[in-house]
């Protein structure tokens, strides 16, 4: 993975896929969500762990039907799926966690997110 906004992390021994959106443009979290989406479904993982950093985000409506799709796309490949930083976006995520079923979860912290993400 050339983008650092793209990492593996590890945490008690599991591994971890963190995406960072912080602080991103509209142009700029649609480049990462198709990253992304190639890293999840062109890896060697069965079933990942997801981790979404977004806090400072801000995503105008236009950009719904990509999450939409990736959303749907990713969603046999990833076991569990956290948000980072939501308490401004969380309707949008919990809407997106309805269209999907992704089961996805927000969290204020990282931290937080991982503790979940790895039980």
């Amino acid at each position: 993975m050339s983008n650092e906004r793209i990492q593996w992390i590890k945490y008690k021994d599991k591994e971890i896929l963190y995406c960072d959106y912080r602080d991103l443009d509209e142009n700029g979290i649609a480049g990462l969500i198709k990253e992304i989406e190639q890293v999840v479904i062109t890896g060697n993982k069965k079933v990942l762990l997801k981790i979404n950093d977004i806090r400072g985000l801000f995503v105008m409506a236009s950009i719904l039907p990509l999450l939409q799709k990736t959303s749907e796309n990713q969603k046999s490949y990833i076991k569990k799926n956290a948000y980072v930083g939501s308490t401004g976006m969380k309707k949008l995520v919990d809407a997106l966690n309805n269209m999907s079923k992704l089961g996805a979860k927000s969290f204020n912290t990282v931290e937080e997110a991982m503790e979940w993400v790895v039980k």
